[in-house]
């Protein structure tokens, strides 16, 4: 297993759109309803690709050696760095330690104090996310579906 991360834009739109077609991912996503055509999913990759430039920081292609197994890193959301961490469900196994991966660059190269995740309900086995300190802060409401907040200090 070599876990890497690279530029979304590199990855085939095919790939993405597999991986977001998935029913298993689907479940967890919420947010994400219907199917995209091919122009929407690059408009959704250019949007990711912006967040680099936006915020200096943004989500990273994942990969196992050279195959694309889903996507993750930091994203905006209300002012606060956010995790996020959308895999194939063959590479589910690895998602604990890209977390740690993801974890490590918001500390040692962006220098962040703290991180959020938010869960939807669908993901009932969070012991993960306490094992690398992150906590329950609050249940909130993004465009009308609930999840659960969890913050992550990174610095003191």
């Amino acid at each position: 297993m070599t876990l890497r991360f690279g530029r979304l834009a590199d990855v085939p739109i095919t790939a993405i759109i597999a991986l977001h077609g998935d029913p298993r991912v689907r479940r967890h996503l919420p947010l994400s309803t219907g199917d995209a055509d091919e122009a929407r999913w690059r408009a959704w990759v250019a949007a990711k690709e912006q967040e680099w430039q936006r915020h200096g920081r943004g989500p990273w292609a994942c990969f196992d050696g050279d195959a694309f197994i889903g996507w993750g890193g930091l994203q905006d959301e209300a002012g606060d760095a956010d995790v996020a961490l959308v895999l194939d469900p063959a590479a589910w196994g690895h998602g604990a330690a890209l977390l740690r991966m993801i974890l490590a660059q918001a500390r040692d190269v962006f220098r962040l104090t703290s991180v959020t995740i938010h869960l939807p309900p669908s993901r009932a086995r969070n012991g993960a996310l306490a094992r690398v300190g992150f906590v329950a802060e609050a249940d909130v409401c993004l465009a009308g579906v609930c999840f659960t907040r969890y913050r992550c200090r990174l610095l003191p």
